[in-house]
């Protein structure tokens, strides 16, 4: 599980693989699941996927989200970035669309929506972070390859690619289940394609990183296990440290020979009244029954 999201029936969903393709899904096409313990259809069976590829980001792009943002920016695993219009994307054909060309073993990490004057944070699996200003990024074609974002030590990769500003904070998980949540001011801007600041103190007792998001409108946090065991915390439980280069404290102990794997984190959302009253109404008179008028 690496996106939880609550979408409108008429939002675009945007499914990017690691391979460097964009697929799409409006909301109704998807099929609403009746409870919370299904297991969901294949995602193979909603879009079409090749046998090595695999769903690395999930975008909803609706109404508002066209209106309030300019670019897509993406990230790789080995440190590329790339920033293109968003209108690129509008027309998405059902076999799906390159939106980049990956060199060698190279695959795509993250995709997030970017405006001017945003910044963009690199997270590396051993703790180095970089953060640069979108607008050093060239807009690019929607075929074309990326440009260096963060130069990586050898053995090292790429586990986080988020967009946010100075009023922003950032949650930081490692893979032995230690985190810790920093204002992004604390990590000052740089010039795209270096190493970075150190963001998290690696021991013995932490592990390497497994991920890490911009948590700006974020109430829960969801952590996911290799094994697939879930954990669901608040935010406001994970203790804000002043210091960039520190371990955080636990938030979750995974069982012996498992490891984080990834965090979801879910905001606030409004449920419309009228809305959920249309749906009572009509699961109503599916049933024969007529609709009883509240009062």
């Amino acid at each position: 599980m690496k996106e939880l999201m609550v979408v409108d029936t008429h939002d675009k969903l945007m499914f990017f693989t690691n391979k460097g393709r964009v697929l799409s899904k409006i909301g109704y096409e998807l099929r609403a699941d009746q409870s919370r313990n299904t297991r969901g259809v294949p995602v193979a069976n909603i879009i079409s996927v090749w046998d090595t590829e695999n769903i690395s980001a999930l975008i909803n792009v609706g109404k508002k989200q066209y209106e309030d943002f300019e670019y897509l920016v993406l990230g790789t695993r080995q440190g590329r970035v790339k920033r293109i219009n968003l209108n690129d994307v509008e027309h998405i054909r059902p076999s799906g669309l390159i939106i980049m060309n990956l060199k060698g073993d190279d695959e795509l990490v993250s995709v997030k929506l970017a405006k001017s004057k945003d910044d963009i944070i690199f997270i590396s699996e051993q703790g180095m972070g970089i953060r640069f200003s979108v607008d050093d990024l060239p807009v690019r074609r929607r075929t074309a390859g990326g440009v260096k974002g963060m130069s990586l030590r050898t053995g090292d990769r790429v586990v986080s690619m988020d967009v946010g500003n100075d009023d922003s904070k950032l949650l930081v998980v490692s893979k032995l289940g230690r985190g810790k949540v920093n204002p992004l001011s604390e990590y000052r801007r740089q010039g795209r394609g270096g190493l970075g600041l150190r963001a998290f103190k690696i021991t013995k007792n932490t592990g390497l990183i497994a991920d890490a998001q911009i948590v700006d409108e974020t109430n829960e946090v969801y952590l996911v296990s290799e094994n697939a065991q879930v954990m669901r915390t608040d935010l406001s439980e994970i203790r804000s440290l002043t210091g960039r280069i520190t371990q955080g404290v636990t938030i979750f102990k995974p069982r012996a020979g498992d490891s984080v794997s990834s965090i979801a984190c879910v905001g606030d959302f409004e449920i419309d009244d009228d809305d959920d009253q249309k749906q009572t109404d009509a699961k109503a008179s599916g049933n024969g029954k007529k609709p009883k008028n509240k009062k």
